[in-house]
């Protein structure tokens, strides 16, 4: 006859309890959140500063999150999807490779900015810092 004995299952348990918990309060992906919305603050346009004001995000599920740009121009039209997509009169780059140019305020901006802020937000260093947070509970 033969035994086995299982040392630190109570703690593994109270771990992944601890990481559940952790994943359903989005923790991970809030934190991801919200370096994309301060990354595109920092590289939207700022005229007015009335557009980097109004870039937030919202949480619209488990783990789910909108992030939404909502300055109105003087006559109460919104005008970020403008250049976050560009027009026939303004011109914009891709996310990875953005057009930079200065705004009225002296500024450097790129745009598109919010997807721009997603594509540098979501590389290799940004994500392993995210997953070494997840790792850091099973210390």
């Amino acid at each position: 006859m033969f035994q086995i004995q299982v040392r630190g299952l109570q703690s593994l348990i109270q771990k992944n309890r601890l990481m559940m918990q952790m994943l359903e309060r989005g923790d991970p992906a809030e934190e991801l959140v919200k370096r994309i919305v301060r990354s595109a603050k920092h590289f939207a346009p700022r005229d007015t500063g009335e557009l980097v004001k109004s870039i937030t995000y919202e949480r619209t599920g488990k783990n789910k999150f909108v992030i939404k740009a909502t300055a109105q121009n003087e006559n109460g039209d919104p005008y970020p999807i403008f250049l976050e997509f560009g027009t026939r009169f303004i011109k914009i780059g891709t996310p990875s490779s953005p057009r930079t140019y200065t705004s009225t305020s002296g500024k450097t901006a790129q745009l598109p900015y919010i997807r721009s802020a997603i594509w540098r937000s979501t590389q290799q260093k940004d994500i392993d810092a995210v997953v070494r947070k997840i790792l850091d509970v099973y210390k």
